[in-house]
């Protein structure tokens, strides 16, 4: 019976340090799901992640760049939440009042206009 007690620990201490790895990664995955995405849908420009309202944005026109906005924001509860700035922004899933998200927006190239995001990725998905 130890025997068996012991091999049980041994098993969940394992499953538990593989999940620990598995969730401090999911954090990455948006970031290179937008890399991803805007490589495909523009392939031969750049790719450049930029901070929430940089003025970088307005003046992307022209450039071989896809800009990429970094967005930080905390959840109102449900598939909303809001910016430090006031700025609302909505999600693709459920997410528990007062969880900090970080979701990425992708900017169209070709043109200046101020709100022409040709995708949004948060929680491992693309909207566009």
């Amino acid at each position: 019976m130890n025997r068996v007690r012991c091999a049980t620990v041994i098993i969940m201490s394992i499953i538990m340090f593989c999940s620990a790895f598995a969730v401090a990664d999911a954090g990455t995955s948006n970031k290179a799901l937008a890399k991803r995405w805007a490589q495909k849908h523009y392939p031969g420009y750049k790719v450049v992640f930029v901070k929430s309202s940089s003025p970088k944005i307005l003046h992307r026109a022209g450039k071989k760049k896809v800009y990429i906005e970094v967005i930080h924001t905390r959840s109102a509860g449900g598939y909303d939440g809001w910016t430090r700035d006031g700025y609302y922004v909505a999600y693709t899933k459920r997410v528990k009042r007062g969880k900090r998200v970080t979701s990425y927006a992708v900017w169209n190239p070709h043109n200046n206009i101020c709100d022409d995001v040709v995708a949004f990725i948060d929680h491992g998905k693309v909207r566009r």
